[in-house]
């Protein structure tokens, strides 16, 4: 009784929030970027004609012949990735630079003490965005050994490694796809990640969005074959490796906790007292393993010191303050703010005073208003602001920057391209929502919704941009290949009495 009042208002609440946002990324893409709704309407109608095709005939594919096409998928996928990624290497700007370059130091140098001997301007930056050790404690390895074997860092090494993440990630996506939808819908699911374009421009950005993106998608899908597990001991390793994988992407990045409070709040939806303390409990333990382990690690690098740590330290007051501001983006004059505020207890105490300035200024509807141009300002960008970010490139620009870059010949295409995958993949997850509305389902496409949803409130308080929620594509993914299957199931015409007649003659 409890699950079915919870559904209910869960999937009302969260089905007219989605709705908004998607009716809101329409009027903003059609004003911005016309082509991108047309074509956004083609897609629509070809996915119309061709997918009841491919439901008729693939429906109960088995699992040899799905097994097959995904390996087939995978392979195009990667060659296409690795011929972008490596024809499209950019130079670091940014964090991005900071953290390469403090890798390559402690590769070099096997310790931690000349840092910052080639960024004087970015001095004590780990201890002040503690938020970035994780990833630079991972490039600072992969590095050190790439680097002890050839004598040398190669530009091509963070971007293959990266490549591989994202191929790893839509594997996981497959997996979880197949173990909790079937067959059909891990097929849909993997045509939908080789057609998706941001998983192809990622690949020479070697940052925490996809970076973290396996560690995500693994943890839930360990937890999924934890839940269905009838052993309690695999159902204990299975949870306990969840909550490794999902610490690990946290250290990558911090909205991966997300996913950890996701798998409590559907076990406690699901029920079961004795379920939810062995699931939860466990997955906390494999979470705080990990956690605590990291934090030992850091402190035998050295990476900072107590007192320079209480010093510059940004507090995550800071994010929650700058995500106040204008469409939430990062904001330098923000960043000035704090830093300049004093140490740690006074840069939270005036972010703290900041933040509540700011909720008051803008009043109830003015807060509104605020929430509305953040959102669309997160969900509405199909290119997940890459071209941002890979504009200095290493070896020269080619073909493939008219494409990707904002300046290039070619990249309205790109926009409108990448604009209207994006408005496919919010209807449908707006049509997967409304069918938990007019029927709760009570499966694992309701996990996939409240991690969506989760997701969608941190990035209304966090300070947010389209790329920050890349980490979660292959949920949102997921949840597009349900709104599809929903729509050709109701497309689907009842058996004639020739196709039973047919069917019986196969029988026999």
């Amino acid at each position: 009784m409890i699950s079915r009042i919870f559904d209910k208002i869960f999937h009302d609440v969260f089905f007219g929030i989605f709705v908004i946002i998607t009716f809101i990324a329409i009027c903003a893409i059609f004003g911005t970027n016309f082509f991108g709704v047309i074509l956004a309407a083609v897609f629509l109608a070809i996915s119309y004609a061709i997918f009841p095709k491919i439901h008729k005939k693939y429906s109960n594919i088995s699992d040899k012949n799905l097994s097959i096409a995904f390996l087939i998928m995978l392979a195009i996928m990667l060659i296409v990735q690795f011929l972008l990624a490596l024809n499209m290497i950019s130079k670091p700007i940014t964090d991005w630079h900071v953290i390469n370059e403090v890798s390559k130091s402690y590769a070099i140098n096997g310790n931690m003490e000349h840092i910052y001997d080639n960024l004087p301007y970015n001095r004590d930056y780990l201890a002040r965005y503690t938020n970035n050790n994780g990833i630079t404690v991972l490039f600072s390895f992969y590095y050190r050994i790439i680097y002890l074997i050839s004598g040398t860092i190669p530009i091509e090494a963070p971007v293959i490694l990266n490549t591989l993440f994202i191929s790893a990630s839509v594997v996981f996506c497959y997996l979880i796809a197949k173990k909790a939808f079937g067959n059909f819908h891990a097929l849909i699911t993997m045509l939908l990640c080789i057609l998706f374009l941001p998983y192809y421009t990622y690949c020479t950005y070697f940052y925490t969005d996809s970076i973290s993106m396996p560690f995500v998608i693994l943890s839930i899908y360990l937890f999924i074959c934890g839940y269905d597990s009838k052993k309690i001991l695999n159902k204990i390793i299975l949870f306990f490796f969840s909550g490794i994988s999902c610490a690990i992407g946290f250290e990558l990045k911090g909205s991966v906790i997300i996913a950890l409070i996701a798998v409590i709040v559907y076990m406690i939806y699901k029920g079961g007292i004795k379920k939810i303390l062995l699931g939860s409990g466990t997955i906390i333990a494999g979470f705080l393993v990990i956690a605590i382990a990291f934090n030992g690690l850091v402190s035998s690098l050295q990476i900072t010191d107590e007192e320079t740590l209480y010093r510059e330290q940004y507090p995550l007051t800071h994010w929650v303050m700058m995500g106040l501001k204008d469409d939430g983006n990062f904001d330098q004059a923000d960043s000035t703010f704090t830093y300049r505020a004093g140490n740690y207890d006074e840069k939270k105490a005036a972010n703290i005073q900041e933040i509540g300035n700011r909720i008051s200024n803008y009043g109830v509807f003015g807060l509104i208003n605020h929430f509305i141009i953040k959102a669309n300002f997160t969900w509405s960008d199909g290119t997940y602001w890459i071209s941002h970010h890979i504009y200095n490139p290493y070896n020269g620009r080619n073909f493939l920057h008219e494409f990707f870059l904002m300046d290039g010949n070619w990249f309205p295409i790109f926009k409108a391209i990448s604009s209207g995958m994006q408005l496919c993949m919010l209807i449908m997850i707006c049509v997967s929502l409304f069918s938990c509305v007019k029927k709760p389902r009570f499966d694992y496409i309701t996990l996939m919704h409240i991690i969506t949803f989760g997701v969608y409130l941190f990035f209304l308080i966090w300070e947010t941009r389209s790329r920050y929620i890349f980490n979660f594509t292959p949920i949102f993914i997921i949840i597009w290949a349900d709104g599809i299957i929903n729509i050709l199931n109701k497309l689907k015409k009842p058996p004639t009495l020739r196709d039973k007649l047919t069917k019986q003659a196969e029988v026999v």
